[in-house]
């Protein structure tokens, strides 16, 4: 029968070492628990009184939390807007021409001071204004050209759409 010794360090405590012979087929197999050590018992004394308390223990926990990056794009507003105002029967600042680009987004707001009707000639889009009303007409630039834009009952001109 053949067995192994071996010398564990003391840091391991006490560790038991089994020794298993097989035979005589040279065979030997060695195990022995793993190495742990708790926290010493405290006792404290206070006169004529002895108190043991069991081994402090703690658990420390980590949480790690991930944050993914945000990300935002901003898509600039292509539409062209174009603000007229009318007073006393004339457009305040002059007329103007107002070029776009082919198939840009158009709104038009006109704010007047008298009842009317908002036309877009070539597109034929209306909108009624009145004092505290403005009108509002939206389109898309689609045919190219020059085109008036008026009040259609006084016949006032408010601007020439230019679009190329």
């Amino acid at each position: 029968m053949r067995t192994a010794g071996r010398l564990w360090p003391a840091a391991l405590g006490t560790a038991l070492l089994v020794l298993v012979a097989c035979g005589d087929s040279g065979t030997t197999t060695t195990s022995a628990p793993p190495a742990t050590t708790a926290p010493p018992a405290v006792t404290t004394t206070s006169g004529s009184r002895t108190t043991t308390a069991p081994p402090a223990t703690s658990t420390t926990t980590t949480t790690t939390t991930t944050t993914a990056p945000t990300t935002s794009t901003t898509v600039a507003d292509p539409t062209v807007r174009v603000e007229v105002t009318v007073e006393g029967g004339t457009v305040v600042g002059g007329l103007s021409t107002v070029e776009v680009d082919l198939d840009s987004p158009v709104a038009i707001t006109v704010t007047a001071d008298v009842a009317d009707e908002l036309h877009v000639h070539g597109y034929d889009v209306f909108a009624d204004v009145a004092p505290g009303l403005p009108a509002v007409v939206e389109l898309t630039a689609g045919i190219p050209g020059i085109f008036e834009v008026e009040l259609e009952r006084s016949g006032l001109l408010l601007l020439e759409l230019e679009v190329s």
